[in-house]
């Protein structure tokens, strides 16, 4: 106890258990000489020295059974009935099964050997209630299987427990049929292409959900589709989640099955996004490599449908001048989506898609230059490639970059960046990396001490002319990239610098005086070439932000409504995630209901930056940087601010919220 003062308690606590409570304060960190402090009620139990933890549990575990016996079943194990489930209570407990006033039932012999229940709503404008619902459904016989699905209050995945969202997937809807098919085995041969048990849920008139019960009574397979319009053109590949029905386990009966669940999630996702491309041979790559290429042709009746579900109806946009007409630049992500999207499907990207988030995106025209716009009716090449895989105490982040050019001179025209993270727990830190390019750095030396010292740098390589120009009152210029691999979040494994340093002669000639090159393959926490320009250096393009904190452009009402419906943006741009169209995939990834694309709400606010901040302009706009801070959902009213904070290298900073 280093200290006596009013946490002596604190230091007493710790100074009783910080072996027990931190392998960091055990000799060697070793497990197996953890200190386990036991309590006097444990103390007073330990009859055997050294007794193994699962003979402890075990003999706890054969205490509580005996008891049960001995109180209600006079010691004889013969008496203890058998259930299927043992979550249904005696039946003074039981719930009142509620009577069927909204919900029709029909039952019918398909043959000999199978038999369909079919329920519905009784009046298509009366939705029932979900217990009428669930008692409606599962009113036949062998359907404790269906019971679990529908009343157990968690579900098991992996060694976690979560809120069981099927209720709500299979729940009552106004125009929502459901038909149970049950086959009876008994004396027959069992169909191991045909389950014994399926549930089939129809939508106004559409099939979007399939259950099917193995032949074992356990396997639970589910099959939903990503959409009504996607199941009406026959080309829906369905979600597949697997189950595993445990009655014996009484709390959560129903566990999803983790073998190969990441793989299913990821082809199905193909499938919508990618229509089936990412082939495995490109996607065993490893993501600090891989590079995906494709053609678009910009078409001008597409750009049009684009603009309008937007709400950017600018002249340049709309066609009024064919020979003229050009692209917003949100339709950079249209073009770009597929090489985007196949970053996500690498092999060693591991992670949960239902799970994704986006975080932000970006449009930068290339090199700055206000002329270089997508033309309709030109063919672009689109290059896309992943920036970085970072794993963090919440998720795992996802950095991709896009780059649109020109297929006849190659020149760049748009870039794109999107980052994504999706949540959950990693830690294959073997796959992580990060590629940077650092923002332009000027160091000033002022004094012959600042030369020796970055002259003593060994991680600088001079040209044989520096003696000459690197003297005190020159002006470096520093332009770098880095490349790291990570052991940790925080923990880099190979770190690697490279880039140049010039200076400008009077004559304005630039000229090269050396090479930065530093490359350390070892753990470390930090970077010795960024630490000492962040120590001597200044940022090139250092913004100036006005002192008042700058004024208001908007000079009209910038309020809009969401669509209360996301098909038509999905449809054009491309991104046809079922999160923003299916109510019961996005139930089944976290989310309060279908929510709006963001990518939408990005662009509907951009359209304020080409009226106000670029007069109308949108050639003005040079980037558009944008970080979703929450959620928007279908019919939310929404309203933009925009303000001028400041101006770096000759341009204005607009800061742009929409909430």
């Amino acid at each position: 106890i280093p200290l006596l003062d009013e946490k002596f308690g604190t230091w007493f606590k710790k100074d009783s258990l910080w072996q027990a409570e931190f392998l960091e304060a055990v000799v060697d960190e070793d497990p197996q000489r953890v200190c386990i402090l036991q309590g006097p009620v444990a103390v007073r139990h330990s009859k055997k020295v050294n007794e193994p933890v699962k003979d402890i549990l075990d003999g706890i575990n054969s205490y509580h059974v005996n008891e049960v016996l001995a109180r209600h079943y006079n010691g004889d194990s013969q008496k203890v009935p058998v259930v299927e489930r043992t979550d249904i209570g005696e039946n003074e407990h039981m719930v009142e099964v509620p009577r069927l006033k909204n919900v029709k039932c029909c039952e019918e012999m398909v043959d000999r050997h199978t038999t369909r229940y079919t329920v519905a709503p009784l009046d298509e404008k009366v939705q029932p209630s979900q217990a009428e619902w669930v008692s409606a459904i599962t009113s036949g016989s062998n359907t404790d299987w269906l019971k679990a699905l529908l009343e157990s209050p968690v579900l098991a995945r992996g060694h976690f427990y979560r809120k069981n969202p099927i209720p709500f997937i299979l729940g009552p809807r106004s125009r929502r049929q459901i038909s149970l098919v049950q086959r009876n085995r008994n004396g027959g041969t069992p169909c191991s292409d045909r389950p014994s048990q399926q549930l089939r849920i129809v939508d106004d008139g559409v099939a979007m959900l399939e259950v099917d019960l193995a032949d074992d009574g356990r396997r639970i397979e589910f099959r939903i589709a990503p959409s009504t319009d996607a199941t009406k053109e026959g080309n829906a590949k369905p979600l597949v989640l697997i189950f595993e029905y445990k009655p014996e386990q009484a709390y959560c009966p129903i566990h999803e099955v983790s073998e190969g669940r990441e793989q299913r999630i990821k082809d199905f996702y193909s499938a919508l996004w990618l229509s089936g491309e990412a082939k495995k041979s490109a996607m065993a790559v490893a993501a600090r490599d891989a590079k995906f290429t494709s053609q678009f042709t910009i078409n001008a009746e597409q750009v049009r449908a684009f603009c309008k579900v937007i709400g950017n109806m600018s002249e340049q946009y709309s066609g009024v001048n064919e020979d003229s007409q050009v692209a917003p630049m949100d339709f950079g992500i249209v073009a770009a989506w597929k090489p985007l999207m196949q970053c996500l499907f690498i092999e060693n990207v591991k992670g949960d898609l239902l799970r994704l988030v986006h975080l932000s995106n970006g449009f930068r025209r290339c090199n700055g230059n206000a002329s270089k716009s997508l033309t309709v009716g030109a063919t672009v090449n689109v290059t896309s490639e992943i920036e970085c895989v970072l794993n963090t105490a919440s998720g795992k982040k996802v950095a991709v970059k896009a780059v649109i050019s020109c297929p006849d001179t190659g020149e760049h025209i748009l870039q794109v960046n999107s980052q994504f993270f999706i949540r959950g727990m990693f830690d294959d830190f073997e796959n992580t990396f990060k590629k940077s390019t650092e923002d332009p750095v000027q160091v000033s030396l002022r004094t012959p001490k600042d030369v020796a010292v970055l002259k003593s740098k060994q991680w600088v390589s001079w040209s044989p002319s520096v003696d000459d120009l690197l003297k005190p009152g020159v002006e470096l210029e520093f332009r770098l990239n880095t490349y790291a691999e990570f052991e940790a979040e925080n923990v880099t494994s190979l770190l690697v610098t490279k880039g140049s340093i010039t200076t400008e002669l009077p004559t304005k000639e630039v000229v090269e005086l050396g090479v930065v090159h530093y490359e350390y393959q070892g753990l470390a926490h930090g970077n010795p070439v960024t630490a000492y320009l962040e120590r001597n250096g200044t940022l090139l393009e250092q913004p100036v932000m006005f002192e008042d904190g700058g004024y208001k452009l908007e000079t009209e009402e910038t309020s809009f409504g969401a669509p209360v419906s996301n098909f038509a943006y999905g449809r054009v741009s491309g991104d046809s995630n079922p999160i923003h169209v299916n109510e019961s995939i996005a139930h089944w990834a976290g989310l309060p209901d279908t929510i709006t694309h963001g990518m939408w709400t990005s662009a509907a606010t951009r359209r304020f930056v080409e009226i106000f901040a670029a007069e109308n302009d949108p050639s003005r706009v040079v980037s558009y940087q944008v970080d979703f801070v929450d959620m928007v959902c279908p019919g939310d009213r929404l309203h933009t601010t925009l303000s001028h904070l400041g101006m770096t290298n000759g341009r204005k900073i607009i800061q742009v919220s929409t909430f």
